[in-house]
Parts: C-alpha cells; structure tokens; sequence
C-alpha cells in the first residue's frame, strides 16, 4: 500500500493542503479529529511538515512570547513560530508554512498539522479575510446560526449538550467557532477543535443571533450595547496579537459585526428548558 503523504482539510471555507514527504498520513494522531473536514477540493494554503532539525537563525525580531517555551519572532519578510522543539516558518500572507521537529518519529504515531500551528495559522488568515476565531458554541438550528459565545466555565459544553440531540439542530463546535464574512453575509463555521462536549461539525450557517452566556437562577435575556457586545466579542476572540494590521482588522470586523448581528446577554439556567427558551425568542 502506498504512503499516504498528503491530507486536504477545509476549515471556515479555508482548504489546506497538508504534506509529510516520506510518511504516512494514515499514522497522523490529529487524522481522526480532522476526518469530517478532510476534502478532494484545490488547496489555496500549502502546509509541509520536516521531521528533521532547522538552524535557528542569529538575526531574529522577537515580537510576541505569550508563554516561557513560545516565541514569534520576525525573520525578513517570514513570521518564525518558535515551541519546545518545534518551529514554524511562515510567509506574511500565511499562504503555506514549514514545520520541523528534530525527533525522529518513524514508526510512531506523529502530528503532521496539530495544535498550536493549526490555530495559528486559521487565526492569521482570518484576519487577512474578513473573519475571526471565537471562543463559543455554534449551533446551527433549522438552519438558523446561533453563537453562544463565552470564556471557560461560561456554559458552551452545557448549551451543546443541551441542543446536541435535538431535531434539525446542528453543533458547528462546542468551544471555537469560526466567523466570516462573504457576499456581504455574516456565516460561522465549525471546526475541528471542540471543548469537553467533543462536538463539532464541517457545516456553516448564517449568523443570526449572538449570546453572551451568564450561569443564572432563570432564564432571562438582557439587552446589550453594541460597545459592550465588541467588547465581550473581543475578550471570547483570538486576535492576532503579534500583528499590528491583523490587530485593526480583527477590531474593525467585531466592531461591524456586532453592529450588523443582533446581540444579548443570555442568563441561563442550566438544564434543557433552555432550549425552547432561545427558540421562542
């Protein structure tokens, strides 16, 4: 049988192409989590995984080091990604990346594109294409999209659970949802990367509605100013932190959406009553 040396994921209508020359994808411990989003479809970002070391080059700018072990730094005209043993070079379009890991992992199981590099990347392109990553649950219910947005502990597994068997309903993604906006239309996009709930979906729907999910004694639903809503969107966001032009275009796309998607504050009691509640809203 012959290596499978080469994956295609589409994530938020974003299809990458995924190398490993001389592995076999097949033995990728990600490939089960990212089976739904696997397609034939032409690539428009090109990913190549080295399991082999790469000379960290002198002549850095570091400009980003959120955690001890990671460090963005700038190389030329390349951004340089920097965790542990493994680093990332990557083009300022983000159009294609290269990987490397100096462990040899022949023979075991191995990540060809698996996290951070697979957020990192999404992040970086969705801020050059009028989009963003959030931290929500997406339900998309007969079709309508429904953004329940909200850091840990908020209650994006327990609404999941709430709507996961529920006729008609689909769940884009119990914990990061993907928003973008194309034909001047607001969509949100599953991903793969699901919270405890492990619920996600490939599908997209039209964004019409966002909560801000608020544990509660019942259920209420408060209205909210749309600086307050960009506000919470922001906090529940994974803006590009490292890139002052990613940055405006990340404020300015949440400052359009909340101003275009209607927005509240959802109070809610955990069980499944809240269901109907959001329906007859």
């Amino acid at each position: 049988m012959e290596k499978l040396d080469e994956i295609r994921i589409c994530i938020g209508g974003i299809t990458f192409s995924v190398r490993a020359p001389g592995y076999d994808l097949r033995h990728d411990h990600n490939r089960l989590r990212y089976q739904p989003f696997l397609v034939f479809a032409e690539p428009e970002v090109f990913v190549q995984r080295h399991f082999e070391p790469f000379a960290l080059p002198q002549q850095q700018l570091k400009i980003y080091n959120p955690f001890p072990d990671w460090t963005i730094s700038k190389l030329d005209a390349s951004y340089l990604f920097h965790i542990g043993d493994e680093m990332a070079l990557f083009p300022e379009d983000f159009t294609q990346a290269d990987i490397y890991s100096d462990k040899d992992v022949v023979g075991s199981g191995f990540s060809s594109f698996g996290y951070p590099f697979d957020q990192f990347m999404t992040i970086a392109l969705l801020s050059q294409r009028q989009g963003t990553l959030i931290h929500a649950c997406g339900v998309s219910d007969c079709g309508h999209g429904l953004l329940f947005a909200g850091v840990s502990g908020a209650g994006k597994s327990t609404i999941a659970d709430f709507w996961k068997d529920k006729k008609d309903a689909t769940i884009l993604s119990d914990d990061r949802v993907i928003i973008r906006k194309i034909d001047g239309r607001f969509w949100m996009h599953g991903t793969p990367w699901h919270g405890d709930a492990e619920l996600c979906s490939p599908e997209k729907a039209p964004l019409e509605r966002i909560f801000f999910l608020n544990h509660a004694r019942e259920n209420k639903v408060e209205g909210i100013k749309w600086v307050d809503a960009a506000s919470k969107l922001l906090v529940c966001s994974f803006p590009t932190l490292w890139d002052k032009k990613g940055m405006e275009s990340t404020l300015g796309f949440i400052d359009e959406l909340v101003r275009e998607v209607p927005c509240c504050r959802l109070n809610f009691l955990p069980d499944k009553r809240i269901v109907d509640f959001v329906r007859d809203i």
